[in-house]
């Protein structure tokens, strides 16, 4: 795609949390929601005899199917639950000398704070259940090792949170990762400040908001209802944690909001099927394709954010049921850059 964006800083003072009309702090303390869970990753690292081992990850409380099967399957490759081999093949995975640092370094570095992730993330999504009743809501929590396939895996019930992939990129065990396919920017997306964030965003696009079909403006239009949602579980965070960004990029996006839509408009690019074109505004990268590289990446969803805020602030009555149902139509048509 040609680069004919042009960088243009419009001298806004831009608040580095977006103004809304609506109070998303809500009430809680009667709001019920039974949510469990479990450390997989402390059980598999701290049992040594693999016929134990199978013993504690299979009785009782501990069967996820869905979760153990994608990660000995999906993450480790090390066969099925039912096999007893599987069991001594995840005992050399535990007992290799890399992820035994590894799980050092999570044992020190977020182990501690599990019960405070444990708290938020309930808290998340008892806001939502208080928005609405009849949202999907996940049993349990289940933190695991996937060997750095994946950060946040949603099955029917559960949650699968990777906790290495929470490590930062300053952590040596970080910096040792091959440079391909872990890049830079890869790297330093591994942050534990994201992990309550990235835990609530991922159920909700995963049971509440599909994000996966449409042209561009719709797809960006469904971030921004899923990114919303998150706001509302987590009210006190800043938008740019909602939106994965350090201040610096949020700041960058709110000041050439106006770029990116006069780009995408003279581009013909708001209604496009392109999925090169759609991943480029999308997508996680160093960057945002076909912008400057001193921007963000996911500037698609940035402005699918803006647009829902926008549609809100002239419609604050909407609740969060009705804005999931809204045709993107009805919401673009209100968008306007501030």
């Amino acid at each position: 795609m040609k680069n004919i964006f042009g960088f243009l800083s419009i001298g806004l003072a831009v608040l580095l949390n977006s103004c809304n009309k609506r109070d998303l702090d809500v009430n809680i303390s009667s709001v019920k929601l039974p949510l469990n869970f479990y450390n997989l990753d402390s059980i598999e690292f701290n049992t040594e005899n693999a016929a134990f081992l199978k013993s504690q990850i299979l009785k009782g409380d501990y069967r996820h199917d869905e979760i153990i099967s994608y990660q000995f399957n999906y993450c480790l490759s090390v066969g099925r639950v039912s096999d007893d081999s599987t069991f001594h093949h995840l005992k050399m995975f535990t007992g290799d000398p890399y992820f035994q640092r590894v799980n050092k370094a999570v044992q020190q570095q977020l182990y501690p704070n599990l019960p405070k992730y444990n708290s938020q993330i309930s808290d998340g999504f008892k806001r939502l259940k208080y928005h609405n009743s009849g949202f999907k809501f996940p049993e349990s929590v289940i933190y695991i090792n996937s060997a750095f396939s994946s950060s946040v895996f949603s099955t029917e019930h559960e949650i699968g949170v990777s906790l290495e992939r929470y490590l930062s990129d300053s952590v040596k065990v970080i910096q040792e990762l091959p440079a391909d396919p872990f890049y830079d920017w890869v790297k330093k997306k591994f942050n534990r400040k994201f992990l309550v964030r990235d835990v609530l965003l991922g159920w909700i696009t995963t049971h509440i908001v599909s994000v996966d079909n449409g042209n561009l403006a719709e797809k960006m239009i469904q971030h921004g209802k899923a990114l919303y949602l998150l706001k509302a579980a987590l009210p006190k965070e800043k938008d740019a944690l909602i939106l994965r960004y350090d201040d610096v990029q949020y700041r960058w996006a709110r000041e050439n909001e106006w770029n990116f839509w006069d780009f995408l408009v003279k581009q013909k690019l708001l209604y496009t099927t392109n999925e090169r074109d759609q991943s480029n505004f999308l997508n996680d990268g160093p960057y945002t394709m076909g912008l400057p590289e001193t921007g963000p990446d996911r500037m698609g969803q940035f402005l699918g954010l803006q647009m829902i805020i926008s549609y809100l602030d002239e419609h604050p009555k909407t609740t969060l049921k009705e804005l999931i149902k809204l045709p993107y139509t009805e919401i673009i048509k209100e968008y306007k850059v501030e």
